[in-house]
């Protein structure tokens, strides 16, 4: 056979370069869209644990709050004993979802990190075994499977909890998407019709409010969450962290 010239290697290298070069954008996105419909299928798992559990108790979905007024925000293990989380966790200590479910596959975490014990336990371990943010329940204001099927129960993690204690929200953090599939690509949203939709604002409650905030913080101007703070109304979406 004849022996390629080197310019002919050259312009078979640049070929394969291009190719390769082509690909790897392809092949990241493929593997983007694979971990959303991944984490929207774990969204709609955690859905019908949901709906089991209301269907055994009156329709409520699931809280164990104490009672309206106590803090919620807990991060890396400091805070109040309950938090907005141990109201998820209720579907894990009685059977209606495996712990496996609620992180996020965008998310990296080890295998040991799920290796905890559910016996005595009223809440996840650590942040790092819950990556989705559950309405806030610590309120009056209780949705349960009669409230609007448009509303929305459960997302990727609200990005307060990038923000550490007390975080400060301006109108430009209000617009961010969950950390969890990176920066500004977007969060699985799931709502009470159990449908799970992705998507790229945060401007997806019920009535279009903002879902990582009370409905009664006033646009535009900066506010503090002290972690006490609670839907505004039943139509009120507020995906505590």
């Amino acid at each position: 056979p004849r022996l390629l010239r080197f310019p002919e290697l050259i312009t078979m290298a640049a070929s394969i370069a291009l190719v390769v070069g082509l690909m790897v954008p392809a092949v990241r996105q493929w593997r983007q869209i694979s971990l959303r419909q991944s984490c929207a299928h774990q969204q709609a798992s955690i859905g019908l644990g949901m709906r089991n559990y209301a269907a055994a108790n009156n329709s409520k979905l699931p809280y164990i709050s104490e009672k309206v007024g106590k803090g919620w925000m807990r991060l890396d293990g400091v805070g109040p004993k309950r938090t907005d989380t141990s109201n998820l966790y209720i579907l894990v200590k009685l059977g209606y979802a495996k712990p496996e479910v609620f992180i996020c596959p965008a998310v990296p975490h080890s295998p040991e990190a799920l290796q905890y014990s559910t016996d005595e336990r009223t809440d996840f371990p650590t942040e790092s075994v819950v990556s989705y943010s559950y309405q806030n329940m610590f309120g009056p204001y209780r949705p349960s499977l009669d409230s609007p099927p448009g509303f929305a129960i459960l997302a990727d993690r609200n990005p307060l909890l990038m923000l550490g204690p007390r975080p400060s929200v301006a109108t430009q953090f209000l617009r961010w998407t969950s950390p969890n599939h990176g920066s500004d690509q977007g969060h699985n949203v799931l709502r009470l019709d159990w449908s799970v939709n992705w998507s790229k604002t945060a401007q997806v409650g019920f009535k279009g409010d903002n879902i990582w905030q009370p409905a009664d913080f006033a646009d535009g101007q900066k506010q503090v969450l002290y972690g006490q703070e609670v839907p505004a109304n039943s139509e009120d979406s507020f995906l505590g962290p």
